[in-house]
Parts: structure tokens; C-alpha cells; sequence
């Protein structure tokens, strides 16, 4: 399918060979997987045949299932490191890539001139899927439920870190007021050793008056 998209956009020459993107009338034939000119089938009834063939894989993308994790449990996860994206959609399921998803609609952008204006860049796109048998739809769809399960794991990965830092700002607070405790006592007790010293160091100069005065010599 990628040779077909590519081989395409081959014969297109990236609208080179004519700028204006005139549709081409295809009510005297069968609709064709291949491009004349510069203009892809704009055929209104070949976009919806393409469009209905897809439409039963959009029901296997559908947001109910990103309600919670398919795969691991929130119990079971670990937030004691960074997630790869692909780890991400692992967790809900989803393809890192793929020809139905989100993703080749970027290939399609990508694959035109970048100072193409929207209009005709957007268009042109919508061209290349209808001749592709690719749904808009399910495209659309796979990228909003990534968006989906993005916001939801980064809520829960804040959530549980946010957890934890308050957990440990807690301890934090009770270890404070046990450092603030134990420097209390530490006052105290450097107060009564002050208070000792001065004590005994005025008992030992009442007795060494004492002696002295025997011990000296007239």
C-alpha cells in the first residue's frame, strides 16, 4: 500500500506539472487507483466506497475502550521511572505506527511541497486518501483517542507523583519538627553542661584557694 501511495505521488509530481488542481470528470469511466495528470479521484461515490470499507475498523478504535487500561492495571503500574511513547500506547493498546492510524495522514502532508497553501495541501490529502481506500474518519479517530490516552496517562502519572511528593513533604514536616525537638533538647542540654561547668569550676577554685593557702610559703 505504501509503494501504491508513493508511486502516486510520483505521477502527481507534487502538483508541478499543474498548479491549478482541476478535478478530473470520471462519469464516463470506472473510477481507477491511479492518478492522470496532477488530479486524484474526486469522485464522490468512490470516496464513500472507500470510506464504508474502512468504517468497520474505526469500531475496533472506539474511545470507550480508553476508559481505563486494556492491558495493565493502574495498581500494577510503576511511576518510578519516564514512560517511552511507545510504552504509553502499549499500555492502552495502541499502535506506535501503522498504516491506519493518525500517522499517515502526517506522511501525506509531508509527502507534498511545504509552501503549497492549506487549502490545496488539505485538499490534495483528501485526495490521496479517497484514492487510497483509507477513511478520513478512522484516520481521524485513531488520533484523537492517542490524544485521549496521552491526557489520561499524564494525569495519572501527575496524580501519582503529585501523591508521592506529598507523601514525602509530610515526612518532610514531621522529621522538621523532630529536628526542631531534638535542637530544643540539644539547647537544654548544652545549658545544664554550661551550668555544670560553672559549678564544679567554682568548687575547684574554693578548694585550690584552700590548699594554696597551706601549701604556699611564707
Amino acid at each position: 500500500m505504501a509503494k501504491t501511495i508513493m508511486s502516486m505521488l510520483e505521477k502527481l509530481n507534487v502538483l508541478e506539472k499543474n498548479k491549478s488542481l482541476t478535478p478530473v470528470d470520471h462519469s464516463d469511466k470506472e473510477p481507477e487507483n491511479k492518478v492522470e495528470g496532477t488530479a486524484f479521484l474526486q469522485d464522490n461515490s468512490y470516496a464513500e466506497e472507500a470510506r464504508d470499507v474502512n468504517d468497520r475498523k474505526a469500531s475496533s478504535l472506539s474511545d470507550s475502550s480508553l476508559g481505563n487500561y486494556s492491558m495493565v492495571e493502574k495498581s500494577d503500574l510503576k511511576y518510578e521511572k519516564n514512560f517511552t511513547v511507545k510504552e504509553v500506547y502499549d499500555l492502552f493498546t495502541l499502535e506506535e505506527t501503522g498504516t491506519n492510524t493518525v500517522f499517515m495522514l502526517d506522511k501525506f502532508i509531508n509527502a507534498l511541497p511545504q509552501n503549497l497553501p492549506h487549502d490545496i495541501k488539505k485538499q490534495t490529502v483528501l485526495n490521496i486518501i479517497a484514492a487510497s481506500n483509507y477513511s478520513l474518519d478512522t484516520l481521524v479517530s485513531d488520533g484523537n483517542q492517542r490524544l485521549k490516552a496521552l491526557n489520561q496517562f499524564m494525569n495519572d502519572y501527575t496524580l501519582n507523583i503529585n501523591k508521592v511528593t506529598d507523601s514525602y513533604q509530610e515526612e518532610i514536616k514531621k522529621l522538621s519538627l523532630l529536628i526542631n525537638n531534638y535542637n530544643e533538647l540539644i539547647k537544654i542540654k548544652e545549658s545544664k553542661l554550661t551550668e555544670q561547668k560553672n559549678i564544679i569550676k567554682f568548687e575547684i577554685q574554693r578548694i585550690d584557694t584552700i590548699v594554696d593557702f597551706f601549701q604556699s610559703q611564707d
